[in-house]
């Protein structure tokens, strides 16, 4: 998994820091124990993308405003491996694993929403 702070414009450096530090030490409790690679330049999407399976975990500080880190975490969503073939899941019959029921949608009926897992 990774990790995007958002709003990071609006703080004071003091509060960042602290939420820089509460990150590293939630990701160090038993049961997670992982650890932090903050990411600040290309070089560092490339390698945390490389590595997504070593226990490092990236984290973006990010800022929705000027879009800081923005196109960083772009790179890196389209870095990272594969986790289907899709090309041999396509030619199967169509699964779809339903978790939500909104019922009574005004102007729809009911709505189901849920993951393709294979088909199309």
């Amino acid at each position: 998994f990774f990790c995007v702070v958002t709003c990071m414009d609006l703080c004071e450096p003091a509060r960042v820091e602290d939420v820089m530090l509460s990150i590293k030490n939630l990701l160090k409790l038993p049961g997670v124990r992982k650890q932090a690679s903050w990411i600040q330049d290309e070089d560092d999407v490339i390698v945390s993308a490389r590595s997504i399976k070593s226990g490092t975990v990236p984290v973006f500080l990010t800022s929705c405003v000027d879009g800081q880190s923005l196109d960083m975490i772009r790179k890196f969503l389209n870095l990272l491996p594969v986790r289907r073939e899709w090309e041999v899941l396509a030619k199967l019959p169509v699964e779809v694993v339903v978790d939500k029921l909104y019922q009574k949608v005004e102007g729809t009926g009911t709505v189901v929403a849920g993951v393709v897992e294979q088909g199309c």
